[in-house]
């Protein structure tokens, strides 16, 4: 492993880099944490449906 000494220039740079690759995680984050909300409303009709099933039986 090779350690090299960044000039202040390029510790900005790969700073900003890093603050854009983070902000694209949160972001895909975000879009799975509104499909896992979306699919988990969709599903309770369901789930409903199958307890009143499972009370019947």
């Amino acid at each position: 492993m090779r350690i090299f000494r960044l000039t202040p220039e390029q510790a900005r740079a790969v700073n900003e880099q890093l603050a854009r690759a983070a902000l694209f995680l949160r972001q895909i984050i975000q879009g799975f944490v509104v499909m896992a909300r979306q699919a988990a409303e969709a599903l309770q009709p369901l789930s409903r449906i199958r307890e009143q099933l499972a009370l019947r039986a």
